[in-house]
């Protein structure tokens, strides 16, 4: 491997002189495999440009964990617009998401979406979930999302007051009694310090 076009030449090359053929075959030879190389490579830079962008949503449902839930992803403002993609928490409550390239509607992106849970049941209890919903705005994709009865309240309260998502994180704040450095409750900066 590392072989250069130098190093193809030297060997045909050799092989041409070896083996007595003619000057015009040794040309032909040469020019075929100069056009063979130039195509391999035009196909491997199509093949680049061809590699799907992928967006990985990851994240737990807690309300105690929830094992076996329905993950969906939802418009903000129209729980009837879903993307056509869904996922089951696994034994501890967690999921994922891979969004490619094209999964989301034109002229849309993630941040106006939510997730929305439903069914599952409550690890330490084995409680079944039921017909209970709980749901939360997609934001700072790079972290690990939490859907928890008040992140549910968040996406709620942006979707009845018509605002956005750091007007609804002080609402909700405001109307818990909560400090601003709560953010996790609300879903996101989760801590050790647990869960409301």
């Amino acid at each position: 491997m590392g072989d250069t076009i130098l190093d193809y030449s030297i060997y045909i090359f050799k092989a041409a002189l070896m083996s007595l053929i003619s000057f015009k075959d040794f040309t032909l030879i040469l020019v075929s495999f100069f056009i063979l190389f130039s195509c391999s490579s035009d196909e491997s830079e199509k093949n680049k440009s061809k590699e799907v962008q992928k967006t990985v949503l990851s994240g737990s449902v807690v309300d105690g964990e929830i094992a076996e839930a329905t993950v969906e992803l939802v418009s903000l403002t129209d729980e009837n617009d879903k993307l056509k993609i869904s996922v089951k928490t696994d034994e501890e409550g967690k999921f994922k998401i891979v969004l490619k390239e094209g999964d989301l509607p034109s002229g849309k992106k993630i941040e106006d979406y939510k997730f929305l849970v439903s069914g599952g049941y409550d690890i330490s209890s084995g409680k079944v979930q039921g017909s209970v919903q709980m749901s939360k705005p997609i934001e700072r994709l790079e972290s690990k999302q939490f859907v928890t009865p008040v992140s549910s309240m968040l996406a709620d309260e942006m979707k009845e007051e018509d605002i956005g998502l750091e007007q609804a994180k002080e609402n909700i704040k405001d109307y818990l009694g909560l400090e601003d450095k709560s953010d996790a409750v609300v879903g996101t900066d989760m801590t050790n310090e647990g869960v409301v």
